[in-house]
């Protein structure tokens, strides 16, 4: 094992860095057409590890459905590499053109929502209730970023009255029970790659929870 975690070491000093997309990782094409998905973390950071193995255990769940990328490897984080790093298949795609390309996009929601769940005890995140966690949620999203990424006001105000709305809502809906399923949490175009046989693959697995 040890020989193998050397080798994807060396091969990711050695291999292409690609344009930075994201702020919890960068992508390193590999000499043998594989990518590195290198966290960002800080040296020492001592839930680097635990947020790896999550993501890796989120890859070999939603495998089955193929519309992801095939996870072959996982480098701990260690000096150097203090967020450690995934090893999967690199997808020769492009993005989605849209509106024309959102059914090949819903083709693959739909085959990643039919697997079954994760075991009990899997790293993969779970919500114990889906509604009222994902409410506060995008409540502490909109405190943090409306104002910016809505700057017409009329329609802050709409989306600060909805938000009002199912707060209100709240104490009903979070006392029913909730069907679960595995949320990818970050289904935006730019997470989707379409490859030449029209297939869209969803690459970033980074969200994953059970929701």
């Amino acid at each position: 094992m040890r020989a193998v975690v050397e080798t994807s070491l060396e091969e990711i000093r050695n291999g292409e860095p690609l344009p930075a997309t994201g702020t919890a990782h960068g992508h390193v094409r590999l000499a043998d057409g594989r990518l590195a998905r290198v966290a960002y973390a800080h040296e020492g950071d001592a839930s680097a590890a635990g947020r790896l193995h999550a993501q890796a255990a989120a890859f070999r769940h939603l495998e089955p459905a193929g519309r992801t990328p095939r996870l072959h490897d996982v480098i701990e984080p260690r000096a150097g590499l203090p967020g450690g790093a995934l090893i999967v298949d690199f997808i020769d795609g492009r993005a989605p053109r849209l509106p024309h390309e959102l059914e090949l996009m819903a083709d693959t929601l739909a085959r990643i929502h039919a697997l079954p769940l994760p075991p009990a005890g899997s790293p993969i995140p779970r919500q114990s209730n889906p509604f009222l966690e994902t409410l506060e949620a995008v409540e502490l999203n909109a405190q943090r970023f409306l104002d910016k990424a809505v700057p017409n006001p009329g329609a802050r105000g709409e989306i600060a009255e909805e938000l009002r709305t199912m707060r209100d809502m709240a104490p009903s809906l979070g006392r029913q029970v909730q069907p679960l399923t595995v949320a990818l949490a970050d289904t935006h175009p730019g997470n989707f790659m379409v490859d030449r046989s029209g297939v869209a693959w969803f690459v970033d697995l980074e969200k994953v929870h059970v929701g």
